[in-house]
């Protein structure tokens, strides 16, 4: 819907319609109400939940390769290997996400992909990009906002609208107003860019995307709001105390075990899993003994739970649970 009416358009004893009074007020319902839900259509745009730096994200971003490297955000390096990390916040902004240039880097972007389900209201409307920029040694920041051709396949994707701002080593607010066609149905995709990081930093807090023509206050979700959302695309299983238990297994013949993971947030759709491997980094603890194993493959799965396989001696039939040691971690994404 688009909202035209504004409180600057009348004056004091001007009669008006009843439509153009519930223009009026939807208008400032929905610019003004900062508990409207799902005001930003961003997940993690706080980066305050990061999971992928304990398993899949080694912290050094792969030349020429997309990566995931906090979640629901993925970078990409052109040349060279900067670093990516969560960073402590300035003010009341928690968290920052931070690149480190490195030698022979001459392009660095970061960005997200927002699912059909989550933008189809705003085909056709207005949306507001507001986030907090600082760069230490470059001045320009890019942004770009594109359309999936097909629903959530963003293989191939059409501009919508692009641009830059000026930016400097202080963090500042920086905002842009797109209007979103038809197609913004299909999902679209957000992504900030810079040139030859080579050296100093670039750091990224608070990013929204929101309806309508301004931009309000972040909108702060519960953390466990927030962490279910994310869970929902991706979820990282790692060692976090002594004995971390991947979940109830069993042998299914006297030289392999099979492992149980049930989901408490169901995933968008079937994943896929990579898991780290290294000398008895999955090991099920049955009947008194442990069965080692180097690694896992996944053998079946639904959206709330997989079963993994691994190659490790013991005695069909007992059941135990599967453990992990200190270095051993598995992925399960469904990331777009």
């Amino acid at each position: 819907m688009a909202y035209v009416e504004q409180a600057s358009d009348y004056s004091t004893g001007d009669v008006i319609t009843a439509t153009e009074y519930n223009q009026l007020l939807d208008n400032i319902i929905y610019n003004h109400d900062y508990s409207r839900p799902f005001r930003n259509r961003l997940i993690n745009g706080n980066f305050i939940v990061d999971q992928y730096s304990s398993g899949p994200f080694s912290g050094t971003l792969t030349a020429a390769t997309e990566e995931y490297v906090i979640d629901r955000w993925y970078a990409e390096a052109t040349g060279g290997t900067p670093a990516g990390a969560q960073v402590a916040g300035t003010g009341n902004r928690q968290f920052h996400y931070q690149f480190t240039g490195a030698a022979s880097v001459s392009a660095l972007k970061f960005g997200q992909r927002i699912e059909a389900a989550n933008i189809q209201d705003q085909a056709g409307e207005t949306v507001t990009i507001s986030v907090y920029l600082a760069n230490s040694v470059l001045t320009s920041v890019g942004w770009a906002v594109t359309y999936a051709d097909s629903e959530d396949d963003f293989s191939s994707v059409t501009a919508i609208d692009s641009g830059s701002w000026t930016v400097d080593g202080t963090m500042t607010q920086y905002t842009a107003e797109v209007d979103l066609p038809a197609n913004a149905a299909n999902g679209i995709q957000l992504e900030l860019s810079v040139g030859a990081q080579t050296s100093g930093t670039w750091t990224v807090g608070n990013v929204q995307l929101e309806p309508g023509d301004t931009a309000t206050e972040f909108d702060v979700r519960e953390v466990g709001t927030e962490l279910a959302m994310c869970l929902r695309r991706g979820r990282v299983v790692d060692y976090e105390t002594t004995g971390s238990r991947f979940g109830l297994g069993f042998h299914d013949t006297a030289s392999s075990f099979r492992g149980f993971l049930y989901f408490n947030v169901e995933m968008a759709f079937i994943f896929t899993l990579v898991a780290a491997s290294g000398t008895n980094y999955w090991n099920m603890y049955r009947n008194g003994g442990v069965a080692a194993a180097n690694s896992i493959s996944l053998s079946a799965a639904t959206r709330s739970m997989c079963e993994i396989e691994a190659s490790g001696g013991g005695t069909a039939g007992h059941a135990g649970t599967v453990f992990l040691n200190p270095a051993a971690w598995a992925f399960l994404t469904c990331e777009l």
